[in-house]
This record gives C-alpha cells, structure tokens and sequence, in this order.
C-alpha cells in the first residue's frame, strides 16, 4: 500500500531489530503490523494462534509483492463468496479464542481489518504522506471499532 502512494521502504524485522523497534514504538506502534495471511480460514476449519506466529511469505519484498498478494487474495475470496452456500456461513471454525460461527468471524476479521486501516491512514500522516484518496468513513460506519487507534 504504502508503495502505491510513492512512498520508499525496505522491509524491517522490528522483531530482530531493537533499534528498530525503539522507533516503531517512538512514533506511537505498540505492536508489528500483522502480515495478511490470506484465506486459510474460510478454505479451512480453523484459526489458531500460530497462525499470527509466522512470517511473511520471502517472496513478499516490495510493495508491488504485497499487492499483487493482495489481489490474488481478494480474487480467492471473491471467488468463495460467489459459490459459498448457506451453510459456509453457519458452520462452527475453531478459533484460538474459542469455537465461532463462520459468520461472525467474517464480520469480526471485516471490522479488525478496518480498524488496521485506520491505523495505516494515521501512520501515513505522520511520515507526512497523503493517500491518494480519504478514509472511506462510510464503509467503516456501524462496525465495532473501539475508540482507540491502538
């Protein structure tokens, strides 16, 4: 994303990265930014926690990388949505938080994903970076979003 809007970066392992880590948390990040891990769950049964335990695929370098990942994905799903029947959406996923309905995890990764995308329009003001269009509030209206940024 930050690619597209013209923005340079090479990709840090805060993780391994100390100073580099001082600084994520010195412009207010009290956490990494999660790596998109695709569709697993909705072609699966279950979300465990290790699942936020890995990284990025190797391949995922640049932005383009990232974005061309992210088409597929949207692809995958759009895919899914078109031939999902009725009983996608009632079945029970095992989560590391407990066992959920399919419905309501994919209502509650829909409002996670907006709330990181809330925190990406926030971080890009700080670098002084303006996205090529507004925070689409409309489609954040009505979800759960807590308050907090972070």
């Amino acid at each position: 994303m930050l690619s597209s809007w013209g923005v340079e970066f090479d990709p840090i392992d805060v993780q391994a990265d100390p100073v580099a880590r001082k600084e994520m948390e010195r412009l207010g990040i009290p956490r990494p930014p999660g790596v998109a891990l695709g569709d697993r769950v909705v072609h699966g049964a279950e979300l465990p926690e290790s699942v936020y335990e890995e990284r990025a695929h190797p391949e995922l370098v640049s932005g383009g990388d990232v974005a061309r990942y992210g088409a597929l994905v949207r692809a995958r799903l759009s895919g899914w949505f078109q031939g999902a029947g009725a009983d996608e959406y009632t079945r029970t996923v095992q989560t590391y938080y407990g066992p959920q309905a399919a419905d309501a995890l994919l209502e509650r990764t829909t409002w996670h994903a907006g709330q990181h995308l809330r925190q990406l329009y926030v971080l890009a003001e700080r670098l002084g970076v303006t996205p090529p269009a507004p925070l689409p509030m409309d489609a954040l209206a009505g979800l759960p979003l807590p308050d907090a940024l972070w």
